[in-house]
């Protein structure tokens, strides 16, 4: 059946030459359309992992929740640690002047003195707010902008109405409203304890300036606008963020700036990857090409096979376009794949029919040249298709499409070098009715041993290989993908600043929480273990409400009327040492019962009095008495932003630059785990992880989608794997039909597997999780080396004569693929490096075995 198809193709290609070249660039005019139309680019690494992984879905209900929690992180780094006022312009400036950039939705980077206060009272320890809670009625006079006059009598009436009959205690707690009112007039005394006292409603705070634990860096929290449908994803904003850094850097000599983050690092490596790929690509068509015509010795039929190897590549994305209809970050490298791998088919059909048309016409040339390269041409696509297929096994979405792409791309480039090459072949022969001989010299076969020589050389070959194998266990994974990075990248760098200042990166262990006394069981759990550092929670602003403090709460939430209206609005000397005769007096009873309180009093009697004598002196009585009137217009300014944090709910009361990571729109609490150590290091992140779901099983976050990905990868890499050798197992044994002659086939790979694993280990190169996918690709090109190989040997009894263009088109399609992936050895980005390094080890070992061990085994045999 096989052979009647390759006979029917080379008919038809003799026949009607122009109509299939014709039907070939029409679909792949209508693909190329069709897929600039509608196929769409998805950067987002989130959808690499398929959506039903449980992990998955708990960090997709954190994000419906809490929204986008990864910033750009732009990091300010004093060069004189000392030098806080400094940075702190520099922040200052660069939160002006990135709020301004197109596609920001937020830029933080400090807690201004507003939202200081506005959390002043929830962050009160319980003494102090149960103390505060009894001048609620002061606190609700001073809010109502209440006049030094109406102050006065406030003060006086109540501290003059104290029932004697009460006790001590309660006297104190009933005065305390008109102590607090007259500690506010006081506290424009020099040297008075009432200002130190209430200092939080006169003093104007700092901004607090988001920084490292070490205090060493600043840190700026920049939200762009994030498009997934392009491989820049934040392009735009970063450039204008990275222009502001540069004009910044001159304006400020003293401090360094950078810029780093999950979007910024992902970012910058999507820029060198797809500068590599490109560059990559285009060396690599050339490259193939040229090596194409040099030898084959010629340039007109190499070409038309990199025709072909175009048209394929268009069809290709058709077919993506219309059955996923997007390319994700990993199946972007499909054309390197295609170009890498798909020429072979091209390579064999040209190698062949070359050797033919030197002895015979055009048609019985075509003929043959299609019967013998097309047979290992349907089984080898076949093999590394299904080896690609085999990804779509794996729980790795990302994998499972590149798979599929791949695999579809590999038929399409066997249709098109099976049927599109052969017709132009047919219209480009220029004589088809003799054979072309004279030109070149003919083809040979590579010398090699016979008989005894042949066995020994391969004993010693496999001997030796079987020696060393115990080394390949020192072959190891690396899951560290920081690493993978182009070196150099300024955002690595600040980076690894970070990690070496803190440890903590812009990584954290999402634990989301409904109240915050589970927040408070979650953050005294985590403290307990051992890799986890810093805890970011609500709790980190507020205290831990329990009943005596709603109870405060309420009380100073109260709805009081207000004091009476004075109608002399005069005062002065007189009515200010009537206020301290009064707190004196209560000084006098407080003595019996708590000598600090009587200090206290006695403190504020004297200031009061000291007031009274400078309102005396006319020449300072207008002055002082504008300050009072400031300190109390002031003071009630603050209570009520200090009041509304404890009338606001929790997420609007929390400052803008933490409200979004501490709570979700929805009330409910996040609780986030940073680590202690690097955990860009997996031994730690999974120590890291591990701890985290000891204090909350329900976790979530990057870190653990991360973990978790690594793992599915590992998996799924380690499955495609298994899958497609299983595959192509089973495929050469059907195609040969011979269990020998099966196991013959293999050779090039079993062997070429083992070369290449000791050489990964003399050279120090791991695998990781940008190479790891060579593997299922190097299965598929070894075993079809072994199966060319194998075919030509059954074709004829004296096979070493014969060899010649197979030999010729396996050194060429394994010196191809080594050319098209091994331009990615010089890529910048080392995780391409590290593929492209891997690839054109695989394709050498995998040569060596088919070039020199496999014929060398045949020759001891008979087909």
């Amino acid at each position: 059946m096989r052979d009647t198809l390759l006979k029917a193709i080379a008919r038809a290609a003799l026949h009607s030459p122009r109509r299939i070249v014709l039907a070939a660039v029409f679909l792949a005019v209508v693909s190329g359309i069709y897929a600039s139309l509608f196929l769409r680019m998805n950067a987002n690494t989130d959808d690499l992992i398929a959506a039903d992984r449980p992990y998955m879905k708990d960090y997709r209900a954190f994000l419906d929740e809490f929204g986008d929690l990864e910033p750009i992180i732009c990091v300010v780094a004093p060069k004189d640690p000392s030098n806080r006022e400094q940075a702190e312009r520099c922040v200052d400036t660069l939160i002006e002047k990135i709020a301004g950039v197109p596609g920001i939705r937020s830029v933080h980077g400090r807690i201004d003195p507003t939202e200081q206060q506005r959390l002043a009272f929830l962050a009160m320890n319980d003494e102090e707010f149960l103390d505060l809670s009894h001048a609620g009625d002061a606190i609700n006079a001073l809010r109502r902008e209440i006049s030094v006059p109406e102050l006065l009598h406030f003060a006086g009436s109540r501290l003059k109405s104290l029932p004697r009959t009460l006790a001590p205690e309660a006297q104190l707690e009933k005065g305390a409203a008109a102590i607090f009112a007259l500690q506010c007039l006081a506290s424009v005394v020099p040297g008075s304890t009432s200002a130190r006292e209430i200092s939080a409603l006169t003093a104007r705070p700092r901004p607090e300036y988001l920084r490292s634990a070490t205090g060493k860096l600043y840190f700026l929290e920049i939200m762009p606008s994030k498009d997934y449908g392009t491989l820049a994803v934040i392009a735009k904003p970063l450039q204008s963020i990275r222009t502001i850094l540069r004009e910044q850097r001159s304006a400020f000599p003293e401090v360094a700036m950078g810029l780093t983050g999950k979007p910024v690092l992902q970012a910058d490596e999507m820029a060198t990857t797809d500068e590599d790929m490109t560059r990559s690509s285009m060396i690599a068509v050339v490259l193939v090409a040229l090596l194409f015509m040099g030898v084959m010795g010629g340039v007109k039929r190499p070409l038309l096979a990199v025709v072909a190897l175009l048209l394929a590549i268009a069809w290709t994305f058709g077919v993506t376009t219309l059955v996923i209809g997007q390319l994700n970050l990993l199946s972007i490298v499909f054309t390197l794949i295609l170009v890498g791998i798909g020429i072979d088919f091209g390579v064999h059909v040209v190698a062949r029919f070359r050797e033919e048309r030197e002895r015979s016409p055009l048609e019985p040339a075509l003929t043959q040249a299609l019967l013998s390269a097309g047979r290992g041409n349907i089984t080898g696509a076949t093999t590394s298709s299904v080896a690609f297929f085999m990804a779509l096994l794996t729980d790795f979405r990302g994998l499972q499409e590149l798979g599929f792409i791949g695999g579809t791309g590999l038929l399409l480039c066997l249709i098109s070098m099976m049927v599109v090459l052969p017709a132009l072949l047919v219209l480009t022969d220029p004589q088809p009715e003799q054979p072309i001989t004279g030109r070149r010299a003919p083809l040979r076969s590579m010398p090699l041993a016979r008989g005894k020589r042949a066995a020994l050389t391969l004993v010693v070959i496999v001997g030796v290989t079987f020696l060393l194998l115990p080394s390949a266990t020192g072959l190891h994974f690396n899951g560290n993908v920081l690493e993978l990075q182009a070196t150099g990248l300024d955002s690595i760098a600040w980076e690894h600043r970070i990690l070496n200042d803190s440890a903590a990166a812009s990584w954290f262990g999402a634990a989301v929480v409904d109240d915050l006394q589970e927040a408070a069981r979650v953050t005294t759990a985590a403290e307990e273990q051992d890799s986890i550092g810093a805890i970011l929670s609500p709790l980190e602003f507020i205290r831990l409400p329990g009943p005596k403090r709603e109870k405060a709460r309420q009380a100073l939430l109260r709805q009081r009327e207000k004091p009476a209206t004075v109608s002399d609005r005069t005062w002065g000397s007189e009515e200010i040492r009537d206020a301290a005769k009064s707190v004196l007096r209560l000084k006098a009873l407080a003595q019996t019962l708590d000598h600090e309180a009587a200090k206290r009093l006695d403190n504020l009697g004297r200031s009061l009095m000291r007031l009274a004598k400078t309102l005396e002196l006319p020449k300072r009585r207008d002055m002082w008495k504008k300050r009072v009137e400031h300190r109390l217009a002031h003071v009630g300014e603050t209570l009520n932003t200090m009041m509304s944090g404890l009338e606001l709910p929790l997420r609007e009361a929390l400052p803008a630059s933490v409200r979004h990571r501490l709570v979700a729109p929805s009330g409910r609490m996040l609780v986030s785990l940073h680590p202690r150590r690097n955990v860009w290091d997996v031994a730690n992140m999974e120590r890291y992880v591990r701890d985290m779901k000891k204090v909350a099983p329900q976790v979530t976050g990057v870190p653990i989608t991360h973990l978790y990905s690594i793992h599915d990868m590992r998996r799924g890499f380690a499955r495609a794997a298994l899958y497609a050798f299983l595959a192509v197992l089973l495929l050469v044994f059907i195609d040969f039909k011979r269990p020998r002659e099966a196991l013959l086939a293999l050779i090039p790979l079993l062997l070429g597997a083992c070369w290449l694993a000791l050489a990964m280990v003399f050279l120090d190169l791991d695998f990781n999780l940008a190479n790891f996918f060579a593997v299922p690709i190097l299965i598929g090109l070894s075993v079809d080396n072994g199966i060319h190989m194998v075919h030509r040997w059954r074709e004829t009894p004296d096979a070493m004569k014969t060899f010649g263009s197979t030999q010729k088109g396996i050194l060429l399609t394994s010196l191809t693929s080594l050319v098209g992936f091994g331009c990615l050895a010089f890529a910048t980005h080392q995780g391409l490096m590290s593929l492209g390094l891997l690839m054109a080890l695989g394709c050498t070992t995998s040569l060596l075995a088919a070039l020199l061990v496999l014929p060398l085994t045949l020759s001891l045999l008979k087909p």
